[in-house]
């Protein structure tokens, strides 16, 4: 019975271990991501990645701008509009609720 003691706590160190491990991988790829650290991401980051290419967060603003049309969402929920077209956006606007965001192409076109 003394064995058993030592036994049980070695498990549950091992178990908390591991799930440490597991929540520490999640929030460095939601970091990978979105620049955030969480455990999920948010629905307007400081990063958004759309068509391939990386935006980052700048001010809020009153209204999505005139022209803009629904075009994907953030991978948090927030909704992403941007020019209609097939050219990459330089500029787009991200929902969230009542929030509207507006995010830069980082990089250039």
């Amino acid at each position: 019975m003394t064995t058993r003691g030592p036994r049980a706590a070695r498990w549950a160190i091992r178990g908390l271990a591991v799930c440490t491990t597991l929540l520490a991988l999640r929030a460095w790829h939601v970091h990978d991501e979105t620049w955030d650290w969480r455990l999920s991401p948010a629905a307007a980051p400081t990063k958004v990645q759309f068509l391939d290419r990386d935006y980052s967060r700048g001010s809020d603003a009153t209204a999505v701008e005139p022209g803009f049309v629904r075009r994907g969402e953030t991978d948090g929920g927030g909704t992403i509009y941007t020019t209609p077209g097939p050219l990459t956006p330089t500029v787009l606007d991200v929902v969230d609720g009542d929030r509207v965001v507006t995010y830069e192409l980082m990089g250039g076109p």
